[in-house]
Parts: structure tokens; sequence; C-alpha cells
């Protein structure tokens, strides 16, 4: 994976930008063009789950528990997957003043894409272990 083309055709940039962050400073040539990559990680799915525990005597929103998942694959020059389709998630409990909303979008929006980091972070890991097994397994003699 010394060149890697990223295929994202969702909404959410962060994660993208998050990725592309990521795969660079681990030392991984980030480029433009498929043609150009030995190899594509595709993000085929991401979702932003938020879901109120509890709210204030007023109904507003106190605490939300939070959920991004990713769903990805590692697929080969010729279009043969790699690695996956494998799915990572990260999650987090929030607690909020109800009485300030600008503070809490803020707030919201920073665990996000906190969040977000967390399971890009887990994604890459994952996709790097493979490739260190990969090799020991094609090393191995069938009998």
């Amino acid at each position: 994976m010394d060149t890697t083309y990223v295929r994202f055709s969702g909404q959410e940039k962060q994660l993208l930008r998050e990725t592309i962050r990521q795969l660079a400073l681990s030392g991984v040539e980030v480029v433009g063009n498929p043609g150009q990559a030995s190899a594509i990680l595709s993000i085929d799915r991401s979702t932003v789950r938020r879901d109120v525990l509890s709210t204030d005597r007023r109904g507003r929103a106190q605490e939300y528990a939070i959920n991004v998942s990713i769903r990805f694959r590692l697929v080969g020059q010729e279009g043969n997957d790699l690695f996956g389709p494998e799915e990572v998630s990260s999650q987090a409990v929030l607690a909020l003043d109800p009485s300030n909303p600008t503070a809490n979008r803020s707030e919201l929006e920073n665990t996000v894409a906190s969040l977000q980091a967390d399971a890009v972070s887990r994604m890459l890991r994952l996709v790097s272990s493979a490739e260190v097994s990969r090799p020991l397994e094609e090393s191995i003699p069938e009998e």
C-alpha cells in the first residue's frame, strides 16, 4: 500500500480529509488517480448515529450516545479485494447543557470529529495488520 487512492463518495468530507491525513502521516503516498495506486482504499459506507439517552424536564436533549461506523475494503490494481469488506466503529456518550445550544452544537461536532479520527485509525490498523499477515501466508508452502 505504498501508493493508495482513496475512493469515497460520501458527504462527510472531514472523514475523507482525516483518512488522507492519517495515511500521509504513516508514510503512504495518496494519489489522485486510481491507475497510479498500488491499492485502492474504498470507503463504502460511513454513518454517524446520534441517539438521545436522556432529556431535561422541557424535553431538550441532555445526553447523547454517538456512534461512528465505517465500512471499507482494500482493492488491488486488478479490482480484486485484498482485504475486507470490514467495518469499524467508535462510540461515546456525551452529556450536554440543554440551556446552551450553541456550545452543545460545537461540542457535538468536536466529538463526532474525534470519533471519526478514532475510527479511521482503527481502519488503517486493520489494513496494516492484514498487509503484514498476507506476505507470511503467501510464504507458507502448500502441501
